[in-house]
């Protein structure tokens, strides 16, 4: 299976320290709609924190399908209902919730990372960025790390914002600048 991991925020410090090499690095902001989750074959899930033991139950996702499928189909009988679960989508939706629930279940310690997992049937990248690129942030970096990556998202992406983000810890702070491109005759 493929996961993807990704958070709701791009200002959160501790996000950027931890896989930003201590906010060196850049943020893309991604949206994605129905469209493109099917199309690429992708379900998206909040991340669930716990601090009790992981235990699944292959049942519990099988009774929840099977409620599902009774409600999309109210009038039909048992028979039919059961004839249904053994159909290629029943199976895919059961398969689903419970790889699903089982990669996207973390302690507690990590609650303030806000995660969702794109989840894939199959590992290996996925050629989505382009329809899900919508900003690309940073806070800091190094001027020629940061020539390269203006100038690839310039390139293949010139339609996404640039935004840099600046934390004030005297004043608890946080503020977003819009950068934008300006091509310099040299």
């Amino acid at each position: 299976m493929g996961i993807f991991s990704a958070s709701k925020k791009p200002d959160d410090q501790a996000m950027w320290a931890y896989y930003a090499d201590n906010m060196k690095g850049v943020c893309f902001e991604l949206e994605w709609g129905k469209q493109v989750l099917d199309k690429h074959g992708l379900v998206a899930r909040d991340v669930i924190y716990s601090d009790f033991p992981r235990l699944f139950s292959r049942a519990t996702f099988f009774k929840n399908c099977l409620l599902q499928l009774s409600q999309e189909n109210p009038n039909i009988d048992g028979e039919e209902l059961r004839n249904l679960t053994l159909d290629e989508g029943f199976r895919r939706c059961w398969g689903i919730n419970c790889a699903s629930a089982v990669a996207s279940i973390k302690h507690t310690d990590w609650q303030h990372e806000q995660e969702i997992r794109l989840l894939s049937a199959k590992s290996g990248a996925k050629p989505i960025l382009a329809e899900t690129l919508k900003r690309v942030h940073f806070v800091k970096a190094s001027r020629e790390d940061w020539g390269k990556c203006m100038r690839i998202i310039y390139q293949n992406y010139p339609s996404v914002e640039v935004m840099q983000w600046e934390f004030n810890h005297g004043k608890l702070s946080k503020i977003a600048r819009p950068m934008e491109f300006k091509l310099v005759k040299i």
